[in-house]
């Protein structure tokens, strides 16, 4: 439920992560939101809606047993999962990124840049609010339900030593946090994906190309993208 894309730049093609969310807990229909339509240009507008369309048409169910929408009238807790520490540029330069808020992410390749961002740089200040762009933290937090959003919260992003003990209190804290969930009341969301990237063979294992480098010319690897390794991984 996370796939968008901008539209021949048009900023106003970002319809955000928002309404995928609200969808998941909501039985009705998701609509375009009327606000943004009535703010973007008449000749825009048909790009806002083909945005908004192609969102749904990429979303993939793969099973679901009563559980979506999501019913909230019991719901106290949802635990976020999913980050990510990425080496970038293959240099000492190490950084954090979360996956549930990660709008670079959500969008890949072709989204601003030719390889697009990992993170949110692209979608600060203005220009966030502008382009309607939203992480799915974004979108939970939007949904003013009365639930507790729990994941670890940072001080650092770039100090891999500072993260650790972070991460380390954040776990201590949830265990503590646990003997008040269970399984009506608390909802764990785990959110994976590749770093963005585009015309490459993405981040996840090909046996022949295992162990290959981008210096080896056999069409493995091809290295353009900041956030992606130079060396083919073995999992995503």
């Amino acid at each position: 439920m996370l796939l968008l894309k901008e539209f021949k730049g048009k900023p106003g093609a970002f319809t955000g992560i928002l309404g995928s969310v609200k969808h998941f807990f909501d039985s009705s229909k998701a609509e375009p939101n009327t606000e943004v339509l009535a703010s973007i240009p008449d000749q825009e507008t048909s790009e806002y809606q083909d945005s908004f369309d192609a969102v749904h048409e990429s979303l993939v169910l793969l099973k679901n047993e009563n559980f979506i929408p999501v019913k909230t009238n019991s719901l106290e807790y949802i635990v976020l999962v999913g980050e990510k520490i990425i080496n970038i540029n293959n240099l000492a330069k190490h950084e954090l990124f979360l996956n549930y808020d990660n709008i670079g992410m959500q969008n890949g390749g072709w989204t601003g840049r030719w390889q697009g961002f990992e993170g949110n740089p692209l979608w600060q200040g203005d220009n966030k609010k502008k382009s309607n762009a939203s992480s799915i933290l974004d979108g939970l937090k939007n949904l003013n339900q009365k639930f507790n959003i729990v994941h670890p919260n940072y001080t650092t992003f770039t100090d891999t030593t500072k993260i650790s003990i972070e991460r380390e209190k954040y776990l201590e804290s949830l265990k503590t946090l646990r003997k008040n969930m269970n399984a009506k009341n608390t909802l764990i969301i785990s959110v994976v994906g590749e770093s963005p990237y585009a015309e490459m063979v993405g981040d996840v294992n090909i046996p022949y190309c295992q162990n290959h480098s981008v210096f080896a010319g056999d069409g493995c690897i091809w290295w353009p993208s900041t956030y992606s390794p130079p060396i083919q991984p073995k999992t995503l």
